[in-house]
């Protein structure tokens, strides 16, 4: 059982995941720029399967467009008109799935390739069928949308397998604030929970019935990105801040504040590990300006720049501390080398 110790991994979500959000809000006529700037994120990171975020950072951003559409059922509405079949998270399995238990075991599985100490459970007892998500520790917070969501996800998946073939009071759900639900909504059962996960149970039969409306979801060929979320603490940490390497304020605290952790803590688990949020930057700053300056003719300037140098003459002293080289001597040995 989950128990509410925050855990000392950094669970990792990709951020494509929120696309829908983003989507629904511009349909509006709405402009998330500001709102996505506050967590230092952009439209073009949003449609990259590929960029990951600390999980605390996903629930926040999905809470902060819904208050900037001032629509606290935001997330319920769309996961209940989500196209299954397009959503990474489910398209596999939408798409493969002969039964409604197949459906679960398939996503399930690929549920680990979009998020790291995020994990999914279907519990089977006598006649009834527990699914949850458990979360790697307790956020600190409600994630009302994230709980939300998967309301109106669930709801969708059932009608769209299942068509008519179940009963909506038999599905039983729990969510951190069952008050942003509209009442009655769906004749559902909606319940509370702790922070901790959403859950629902529903009678195990389901499980065995054939899926019979797939053929009505879009039919996608795309594959999905193989970049799975990495379990290891640093270089879950490492994952997060290269996405950040070009601020020039990636200090210990905004280094937190972007991986979820308060200061003290990701400071005594990085200590745990024998290394530093300071130390860390350095390396990746020093393991990008060597890449950059042998694959890339970009001005050393620029590069300074990417990597968070407000200065060359800041990030000519760091790099000949780090290699004993100026950038240019190190672009034109290595490329010598390389010939």
């Amino acid at each position: 059982m989950p128990t509410s110790k925050r855990s000392p991994e950094a669970p990792l979500v990709k951020l494509h995941l929120a696309m829908p959000f983003l989507t629904e809000l511009e349909s509006r006529g709405l402009d998330c720029e500001e709102s996505l700037n506050q967590f230092d994120l952009t439209r073009t990171q949003l449609g990259d399967e590929s960029v990951l975020v600390a999980a605390r950072t996903m629930y926040q951003l999905l809470d902060a467009l819904a208050d900037f559409a001032r629509d606290p059922a935001l997330a319920l509405s769309i996961g209940e008109k989500l196209d299954l079949s397009m959503w990474p998270l489910m398209r596999e399995a939408v798409q493969n799935a002969v039964t409604i238990g197949d459906f679960f075991i398939r996503f399930i599985a690929r549920a680990r390739d979009l998020a790291s100490k995020i994990e999914y459970e279907l519990e089977i007892k006598g006649s009834t069928a527990k699914f949850r998500l458990i979360r790697a520790g307790d956020p600190g917070f409600c994630p009302q949308q994230t709980d939300s969501l998967y309301v109106g996800l669930f709801w969708n998946i059932f009608t769209c397998l299942m068509g008519d073939d179940w009963k909506h009071e038999e599905l039983r759900m729990q969510v951190c604030k069952p008050e942003i639900i509209p009442d009655f909504y769906r004749g559902l059962r909606i319940y509370k929970c702790d922070n901790m996960g959403f859950r629902m149970s529903f009678p195990s039969q389901w499980l065995s019935k054939t899926i019979v409306l797939k053929s009505k979801l879009t039919t996608c060929n795309s594959s999905p990105s193989d970049d799975i979320p990495p379990e290891e603490f640093v270089e879950a940490i490492s994952k997060i801040l290269l996405q950040h390497i070009h601020l020039n304020d990636l200090n210990t605290a905004r280094a937190a504040e972007l991986c979820g952790y308060s200061q003290r803590r990701l400071s005594r688990l990085l200590k745990e590990k024998g290394t530093s949020i300071n130390r860390l930057v350095a390396q990746l700053r020093q393991q990008q300006a060597a890449r950059l300056l042998l694959e890339t003719d970009q001005p050393v300037t620029e590069i300074a720049l990417a990597i968070g140098f407000k200065e060359l003459s800041g990030f000519t002293r760091s790099f000949k501390r780090w290699t004993g080289q100026s950038p240019r001597e190190y672009r034109l040995n290595q490329r010598a080398d390389h010939q």
